[in-house]
């Protein structure tokens, strides 16, 4: 049923959804220490910034509550997915410099906390949505198809990272 023509759509973009959710979330898991360890300047110790990224987890999961409260979840998907380009692209190019001003290194930050902060929430919000998107009758086996994508972007993540560098 999940693969009949009224769920299909639905399953393959559920499943990309958590193929790319768990790519970039467990792969930053992966990356980050070794990128604030080897190329990035801190004016604190990589361990650091790494507790700093984990507290805001914690913000993360809150605001999945409260997105619960304002927005449907496609909505809040889509905001989450382009928040979470955005903090990328913060962080890399606030990275990508020897940190020579307080603005790259702020910039930097900002990309690192928010990539944490918004991942959670994602991972939240779609894990949520993966299960109740579907029909009573095939609930488990949608969300756990999805679920099982997503923990394939998650296993190749690292092999991607490790294939870049």
């Amino acid at each position: 049923f999940i693969f009949g023509p009224a769920m299909l759509y639905t399953t393959l973009v559920l499943c990309f959804t958590c193929f790319i959710k768990d790519f970039i979330y467990f792969g930053g898991g992966y990356v980050f220490p070794q990128v604030l360890s080897e190329t990035v300047t801190l004016s604190t110790s990589p361990a650091v910034a790494l507790l700093m990224g984990v507290l805001m987890e914690v913000p993360g999961t809150i605001l999945a509550l409260g997105f619960d409260r304002v927005l449907d979840r496609r909505p809040t998907i889509v905001l989450l997915l382009t928040a979470l380009s955005t903090c990328m692209l913060a962080f890399v190019s606030g990275g990508s410099h020897n940190l020579g001003s307080r603005f790259e290194y702020l910039v930097m930050m900002f990309g690192y906390v928010g990539y944490k902060c918004f991942g959670i929430t994602l991972v939240v919000v779609a894990h949520q949505y993966a299960f109740e998107v579907y029909p009573v009758s095939c609930r488990v086996a949608g969300g756990g198809l999805s679920m099982a994508v997503g923990r394939i972007g998650s296993v190749t993540s690292p092999l991607a990272y490790e294939w870049i560098t």
